[in-house]
């Protein structure tokens, strides 16, 4: 049976959110991945992952916010399918 596997990471990065916005549209196209919804007022993006072979495609949720003019804290929030059958105990991670 699969469900669904939910975390968040908060970083604090030493470029401006203007760099950061520039280049997650950099990678989204680097790695094939499809900007689902943007909003660039809000600074919020959410993209889907491609799926392969070997791994599940997953859901990104991407907030930005200016901490000065050099730095951005950016959080993440991933959405990835969890299969519970290849993987032996239960999943309690958050």
């Amino acid at each position: 049976m699969a469900y669904l596997r939910e975390r968040k990471k908060e970083v604090d990065i030493d470029f401006s959110l203007k760099d950061i916005w520039q280049a997650l549209f950099k990678a989204a196209d680097e790695f094939d991945w499809e900007i689902e919804e943007k909003d660039e007022n809000a600074n919020r993006l959410t993209i889907d992952t491609a799926q392969t072979l070997t791994s599940y495609g997953s859901k990104l949720k991407v907030e930005l916010s200016p901490i000065n003019e050099k730095q951005t804290r950016m959080v993440i929030y991933g959405e990835t399918p969890y299969n519970h059958n290849f993987n032996s105990g239960i999943w309690t991670d958050c």
